[in-house]
This record gives structure tokens, sequence and C-alpha cells, in this order.
């Protein structure tokens, strides 16, 4: 032990290398945008629908149907709680409570009053109204519509039988010297967690041998995707609606990872001389930032009154990252106790997210109600992590291989009580982003109910949104340990305020 601390004193520090890698290109391609109360309780479903600030970030051909100019803003009142079974132990974490802004809006409309004035100042026949063509009204609009929120707590405790966290340590050293190991095994081996053998300088052994440890892992997550939306619209002859967003997302996340692994019943045997493991803690803290850029176009098709077909495509965003990281580990070996070793860096990358295409129809029944749905397709294969100066190559190769094709289905509902008052209900259905079910699998859905109050000027709307998530989640490398089963339930509560004149 003596021989291993002093030989880690002279020994020259590696250049370390964080894990970029295809969870967090997941991370911040998938999701779902909240915006407006009303967009909210009608699942999402608007890209039909138009005239939602919400759908800017959709499908932009919602802008042209904007008769008024309008200020919108939503606040949002959040709260979730996770639960996870990890070998065959249930247990929950502390439930989060957020608020935030959903939505802050401002469209300007131009009406074009030779031709408006033309329709409603005459009795037209059918004939004579069809020849009333052209640009009906343009808008504009700025503001800011939020994509996802990352407020969690989540813990999991369980006793794995089949492995220790160092085993993954060493398994990620072999064949690796020890001046170019990366942090996490790095600080491994300078805690005592594995060692070289056989006076080979690129081949280890786990000194948590036997398996059989407690395990616990404490998470706090913290952020959102915010995005900047310019968008620019127009109605042509009240049966066409063009529009396109210049799309600005800005991530904010941070993460605090405690995990904790020990030996209550004193199992694990003594390796060599050392003393038989007792109990480690490996902290990890991320701090991320980034921004970026999309464009998203649209249009919206009315072949009738009751009928509304709406078509957008959305470029990948290109977003550029800098993530913050501390570690530390710290171990008990019987007598011996290896004081915390802390490292940090930052590292910047560049991450292109999947392109997607949302297809929508509105159906209008009469002046009593309407019904939408709305399906978004979305490759996330297509996701690519890059760098000046790192190969990010196993890491795309890995995002083909671990993720699919999938989607995610919208359907809403509205019914006017009368002219003022409306009620709402809708339904999301999130696909699982992960090719392999039987390894990875992330699903979820949304229930949604609202109420909407309009007169002349103004109009409030609010919507509670109840979502449940089920994913599988593995506190490391899933080649040793078994996944916990993870389940969120979320609640939203978002009330919408604005003016329109």
């Amino acid at each position: 032990m003596i021989k291993k601390i002093l030989a880690s004193a002279v020994v020259l520090l590696p250049i370390f290398l964080f894990a970029q890698n295809e969870d967090d290109a997941l991370r911040y391609s998938n999701f779902n945008t909240i915006g407006t109360a009303r967009s909210a309780s009608m699942g999402g479903a608007m890209g039909a629908l138009g005239a939602d600030f919400g759908a800017l970030s959709t499908n932009p051909a919602s802008i042209g149907l904007y008769r008024r100019t309008e200020i919108t803003f939503t606040p949002n009142f959040y709260l979730d709680n996770t639960t996870n079974t990890f070998y065959n132990r249930k247990f929950s974490g502390a439930p989060r409570l957020n608020f935030n802004f959903s939505n802050i809006g401002f469209v300007v409309t131009s009406l074009n009053e030779d031709l408006e004035g033309r329709l409603r100042g005459r009795r037209l026949s059918t004939r004579e109204r069809k020849r009333v063509k052209g640009w009906m009204a343009s808008s504009f609009a700025i503001g800011v519509n939020r994509q996802m929120g990352f407020q969690q707590n989540f813990e999991l405790r369980g006793v794995n039988t089949r492995s220790s966290i160092a085993d993954m340590f060493a398994a990620n050293s072999q064949g690796t010297d020890i001046n170019l190991l990366g942090l996490n095994e790095f600080l491994a081996w300078r805690n005592y967690l594995t060692d070289t053998i056989n006076n080979d300088p690129t081949q280890y052994v786990s000194y948590v041998p036997n398996a059989g440890t407690e395990q616990r892992l404490v998470n706090r997550n913290k952020g959102s995707i915010n995005e900047i939306v310019f968008s620019y619209g127009a109605n042509y002859n009240h049966k066409w609606y063009f529009g396109g967003t210049l799309g600005i997302p800005r991530i904010r996340y941070t993460q605090e990872s405690t995990y904790y692994e020990t030996d209550p019943l004193d199992t694990i045997s003594a390796v060599e001389n050392n003393g038989g493991f007792d109990s480690l803690i490996f902290k990890r803290n991320v701090a991320v930032k980034g921004s970026g850029i999309n464009v998203k176009i649209g249009v919206i098709f009315r072949p009738s009154d009751r009928v509304r077909l709406g078509l957008a495509i959305h470029s990948p965003s290109y977003l550029r990252i800098t993530q913050n990281y501390e570690l530390s580990l710290a171990t008990r070996f019987g007598n011996n106790y290896f004081a915390p070793q802390t490292f940090g860096d930052q590292v910047s990358f560049n991450l292109l997210t999947p392109m997607r295409a949302v297809g929508s129809a509105a159906f209008v029944l009469g002046k009593k109600g309407l019904i939408s749905v709305e399906y978004e397709f979305i490759p996330y294969t297509m996701a690519r992590i890059t760098a000046a100066d790192i190969d990010f190559s196993a890491e795309n190769e890995a995002i083909k291989n671990k993720y699919t094709v999938t989607g995610n289905a919208k359907l809403g509902a509205e019914y006017r009580v009368s002219d003022k008052v409306a009620l709402r209900g809708g339904f999301t259905y999130f696909g699982n982003p992960f090719k392999n079910t039987l390894v990875n699998k992330l699903t979820g859905f949304n229930v949604s109910a609202g109420l909407g109050y309009r007169v002349d000027g103004f109009f409030a709307d609010f919507a509670y949104v109840v979502g449940y998530r089920s994913q599988k989640y593995y506190p490391y490398d899933s080649t040793f340990t078994d996944p916990a089963t993870t389940v969120t339930l979320t609640n939203n509560l978002l009330a919408t305020i604005g003016l329109r004149f």
C-alpha cells in the first residue's frame, strides 16, 4: 500500500477526457414543447389549428392564422416524484417543486385592409368571393417557449449481487497504462478500488471482489431548454397559411450526483495486504451551458371551414455546448481511509440534433367544438457529436446502434360551453427512442385538461397536465449491473394570460 501511494506521487497526471456520449445526444434532443396553457391542455396538438404562440415551435404556419396583435405569458408550477426499483428494493426520492415561465410572446399582425374590406363590405356570391384573392394578413412574432425541464430528485438503493462499480473501473482500465487512464479510472486506481497486477502497468484487478455491496445513487437535476423564437408568416386567401421560425435554443443543466457503496455485513474479503472494503463515495457534479440555432418551416391548408391540414419540417439544431466537471472519490478499507481525490475540468463540443417532421390535422365541429391530431417523426439516429480536438467516432457509432426512429402522437379536443368559455382535453404519447427495448426503454404519456375564457381584447387559459414516464436506468455500465426501473410522475399547472388589440 505504501509503495503504491509513493508511486502515485510521482506519476504524471493523465490528460482527462470526459464522457460526452450518446446520453448527452438524447438528453438535448428529446423534448416536449410546453408553450401556452391552451396548447398544453390539448396535448400539444396545435400544429393545424394555429394562432397559438406555443405552436410556433411546432408548426410556424400557426402564425398565419393570427388576426390581431397579441401579448401572452404563461407561468407554470411543476411538481415531480420519482420512484426507483433496484434489485427488488423500491425507493422514492423527495418530490421536486419548481416555478417557471413556459411561454412569453409578442405577435404583431398586419391585415390587408383593402382585401378584407372587399370581403366584409358587400354581400358577395360564392363565385365573387373566390375572385377576391391575395395575401390577407402577415404577422411577426418574438418570444420564448420552454421545450424541456430537467427538474428532478432521483434516488435508488439496492444490494447488487453481481458487481461493484470497481469492477467496471477495472474493466475499463485493461490495456491502458496508468499515465493514460481516463479520469474515473485514474481516481479508482489512486484510491485503491483497482490496482495493477503481475508487475504489468496495463493489467488491473478490482479490490472489491465477490460483489454483494449495498449501492445507493442520489441525483439532483436542475435546468431547462428554452427556445427563443423569431417567426414570420402570412395568410393567402384564408386557404393557405405559411410560416417560418428561426429558433435559438438555450440549454442550462446541472446535475449533482453522489454514488455510495458499502459492505454493511462485512462479507467482502481483503485483497493482498489491503484491509477489506468498507465503503466508497463517488461524487460527480456537472454544469452545462449551451446554445444554438435551427430553422422551422410550415404550412397549413384549409380545404373547407371544417378541415385544416398542417405540415412542418424542423432542421437539426446546431448546438455549442460547454460542460464543467468536478469529480471526487473517497474510499475506506478497514482502518485505511483514502481522502477524497478531486479533479475538475471543462470541455466544449458540438451537437447536431435530429431533424423532425410534424404532420397534423384539425376538424371543426360546427361552432361548438373541434378535434386535433398530430404526429411528430424523430430519427434519433441522426444525432452527431463533434469537436475540433476530440474524436467522437465511437460515440457517434453508439448513437446509430443504440437509438432508433420513433415518434410522438398527440390528440386534443375543445368544446365551447358558450361564446366566452371553452373546455379542453388532450393526450400525448412519447415513443421509445431506444432500439433494444430489452436493454433500454423510455416511454411515457401526458393526460391534460383545461379551461379557456375569452372576451374582446383579453383571454385567460388554464391547464393541468399529468405525465407518466417509465425508464430502465443503469447506475453504471449495463455489462456489470441490472437496471433500475424508474417511474416518474409529473404535474404541471399552467395559466396563460393574453391581451389582443
